[in-house]
């Protein structure tokens, strides 16, 4: 119904502009029109410039101004145009002609005005529409429903009521949005209706190197931004969120997502899986998985010992927080908190713990001080002295000999004591390199980044080979394997 009522005030206004202003007015005006519209996407990367010079960075006014402002650029020259044409023409009648045809002319001149205003208004009716079918698709998508307040909700009235009205299959015939646009409205709706769809995106192949980016760490781990997300708070609210428009202002990352394929990310948020990453495998963030590492070992090594077992259980323990993060640019990125010091510290310990020797204590012998001994004068018998000689004199007693009882042997710290130690290490890039290869088989050249982190036998850099089976990739290197699963 509101669609109609403005179609009709439309007609009513142009018309009575019509009459007034003549039929050379109100014909160049709406030649510009016109083209204006036609033109006004194509020329816009012509003035897209100038939006950062008047103050507006956020990037949605890059992408809405332009074809406005070659719209109404295109409208003034025409208007100009018009009103020249008109002087010129009036000027010839006043001044070359006589009173009849002068008459005549203003006379024909008001009524195709009318008629030439019924036209301009329903084109402008047209216009109108244009503007609320492009709008009122991306606000529909992302409508909080009952939540939304302000113009967003008269927008996403007008929509309907332009769908109810039968005028849309008419508008959308002048339509010349590109679907890049539709495509990214369909995809904020997609995210914006469906909460579990947010840890999918984050682990699409290309926007994998953003999630590691501080402003959407930030976002992730503001508990306010993610309640509001999940409330469904409307769209204007969102955008207009601190944390939203530290993303919007960096141009780096806007460009990264103006270069992203939108048919293909669409595709991956409906199905999970990428055409134009499938034949990659290795992409993605992959995380240790201690049981399949320590299960490999056990299949590798037939005669695993009980102390090898334990140590390696151990050894896990400590590197199940490793993770690597791979992109479509041949980037690599082993990631993670540097344990190397911890595993210093308590490696030893837990070796001879393994072993059954660890801080295994050594008795102490601690012997009483001597009592002092009196000195006595030998005792002579009778017999003795007949023949002048003295008896031996008696050895002293030797002091008691005490063993101190062993102290009992220390316990190597438990899985949870080292685990809080380690939670309290922060993530860094423990190693990262460069990938190559296709399909299921892929080669890693990594080099270590933290002061800690060393690969097999010391090493700073090595090369490692992939292998992807059932679903989990298998790194080797100097004989050693480490089993990983996507997440």
């Amino acid at each position: 119904m509101i669609i109609w009522i403005m179609a009709l005030l439309l007609f009513a206004l142009f018309g009575a502009v019509g009459y007034a202003k003549g039929a050379v007015r109100m014909i160049f005006p709406l030649m510009g029109l016109m083209l204006g519209v036609f033109l006004a996407v194509p020329l816009s990367p012509l003035v897209k410039s100038l939006v950062p010079l008047v103050g507006l960075k956020n990037p949605i006014w890059s992408i809405l101004l332009p074809p406005v402002i070659v719209f109404f650029f295109i409208g003034m020259i025409f208007i100009i145009v018009g009103f020249i044409v008109h002087w010129k023409v009036s000027l010839y009648y006043k001044y070359q002609t006589d009173d009849y045809h002068r008459l005549s002319w203003e006379r024909l001149n008001k009524r195709l005005g009318v008629s030439m205003g019924l036209v301009a208004g329903a084109a402008y009716a047209i216009l109108v529409g244009l503007v609320i079918y492009i709008l009122g698709y991306l606000t529909t998508q992302v409508s909080a429903g009952e939540n939304e307040t302000g113009l967003v909700k008269y927008l996403n009235q007008a929509r309907a009521d332009l769908r109810s009205s039968g005028l849309e299959k008419t508008v959308a015939a002048f339509d010349p949005t590109p679907d890049k646009y539709y495509l990214a409205s369909d995809i904020m709706g997609l995210i914006y209706h469906n909460r579990l769809l947010e840890s999918r995106l984050s682990a699409y192949p290309p926007f994998l190197s953003l999630a590691e980016r501080q402003e959407f760490q930030d976002i992730a781990n503001d508990t306010e931004y993610q309640n509001m997300l999940a409330t469904q708070a409307p769209v204007s609210q969102v955008i207009n969120h601190p944390k939203t428009q530290a993303i919007l202002s960096n141009q780096e990352i806007i460009q990264q997502l103006q270069q992203t394929d939108l048919k293909d990310l669409l595709e991956y948020l409906k199905t999970g899986e990428s055409p134009k990453f499938a034949d990659m495998k290795i992409l993605g963030r992959w995380q240790l998985d201690p049981y399949a590492t320590l299960l490999q070992e056990k299949k590798k090594r037939s005669r695993l010992t009980t102390v090898e077992m334990k140590l390696l259980k151990q050894q896990l323990e400590f590197v199940k927080g490793y993770t690597l993060v791979v992109t479509p640019d041949n980037n690599v990125k082993l990631k993670g908190p540097d344990v190397m010091a911890l595993m210093q510290k308590y490696l030893g310990d837990l070796k001879g713990f393994a072993e059954g020797t660890a801080r295994k204590p050594v008795p102490t012998v601690r012997a009483t001080a001597p009592a002092p001994v009196q000195p006595t004068s030998p005792s002579v018998s009778p017999q003795m002295q007949r023949y002048g000689r003295a008896a031996p004199a008696r050895a002293p007693t030797p002091p008691p000999v005490v063993v101190s009882p062993a102290a009992p042997a220390a316990a190597p710290p438990t899985p949870a004591a080292i685990a809080a130690e380690i939670a309290k290490l922060p993530i860094v890039v423990l190693a990262q390199g460069n990938w190559k290869g296709e399909e299921d088989k892929y080669e890693l050249t990594m080099q270590s980044q933290a002061g800690g982190f060393q690969f097999g036998n010391g090493k700073k850099s090595a090369a490692v080979e992939a292998t992807i089976r059932d679903g989990r990739l298998y790194l080797t290197e100097e004989n050693e394997t480490m089993v990983m699963e996507k997440f």
